[in-house]
C-alpha cells in the first residue's frame, strides 16, 4: 500500500491477513471445487489455514499454497488429504515444521516442496511418519542445524535437495538412515543464492552408507 505522505524513512510492507477456511475455499478468489483433484492457491495472500479447511476435499491429489504469507502450520491442516501426492509450500514465511504437520499424508508416493521459507532447524521428529515421502525440496531456507535422526523416517525418499542452507558441517549421522532409497542428494547453488555458501566441513563417512546414491551435486 502506497501513501504519498508516509515517512519514507520507515517503509514497511503491509498485507491483509487472510485465513483460508472451510467456508471460503470454494468461493472467489480461491474457487477450489469439492470434487477437484488439483487446487491452485498460489499467490493468494493467504496468511493462515484453518484446521477444517479441506474436510470436503478428500479427492485432492495436488495442493499449491506457494507464494503466500503462511507463517506456521497446524497439526490438522492436511488431516483430510490422505490421498495427496503433491504439496507445494515454497516461498512462504513458515518458521518451523512440527512432527504432525504432514503425518496425515499417507499416499504411497508423496512430493513436498517447502523451499524459501524461514525454517532454521530440522528436529529429529520433523518428518515423523513420512515413510512414503519420495521427494523433499527444502533448499534456500536459513537452516543452521539438522538434528541426528531428522531424516530417520524417510526410508523411501529418492530425491533430497538442501542447497542454499546455512549449515557449516555435514556429518554421517545426517543421512545414515537413507541408505536404502536415496538416489539424488543436492547441495548445488545453480539457481538460488539467498544465502552465501558457508559449508566448512564434510566429515569422513558422511556419504559412505548411501549405497543407492546416483547423483551428488
Amino acid at each position: 500500500n502506497y501513501d504519498e505522505n508516509a515517512n519514507t524513512d520507515d517503509w514497511s510492507c503491509v498485507y491483509p491477513e487472510i485465513e483460508l477456511n472451510v467456508d471460503n475455499i470454494t468461493q472467489d478468489p480461491f474457487n477450489c471445487d469439492v470434487a477437484a483433484t488439483e487446487c491452485n492457491l498460489n499467490g493468494m495472500w493467504i496468511t493462515s489455514i484453518a484446521s477444517w479447511t479441506f474436510i470436503n476435499h478428500a479427492s485432492l491429489l495436488s495442493v499449491d499454497l506457494s507464494s503466500n504469507y503462511i507463517s506456521s502450520l497446524e497439526d490438522w491442516d492436511f488431516y483430510w488429504l490422505s490421498g495427496l501426492v503433491e504439496l507445494d509450500l515454497y516461498q512462504n514465511k513458515i518458521t518451523g515444521i512440527e512432527n504432525w504437520d504432514f503425518n496425515w499424508l499417507t499416499a504411497s508416493w508423496l512430493y513436498i516442496d517447502i523451499w524459501e521459507n524461514n525454517i532454521s532447524k530440522l528436529y529429529s521428529w520433523t518428518f515423523n511418519g513420512l515413510s512414503n515421502l519420495n521427494e523433499l525440496d527444502i533448499y534456500a531456507c536459513p537452516i543452521t542445524e539438522i538434528e541426528t535422526g531428522a531424516f530417520y523416517w524417510l526410508d523411501n525418499i529418492q530425491y533430497l535437495y538442501l542447497s542454499n542452507l546455512k549449515i557449516r558441517t555435514l556429518t554421517p549421522w545426517m543421512f545414515v538412515w537413507l541408505w536404502s532409497s536415496l538416489e539424488s542428494l543436492g547441495f548445488n547453488d545453480w539457481e538460488y543464492n539467498l544465502y552465501p555458501a558457508i559449508l566448512e566441513e564434510i566429515q569422513a563417512w558422511t556419504f559412505d552408507n548411501l549405497t543407492w546414491l546416483k547423483l551428488l551435486s
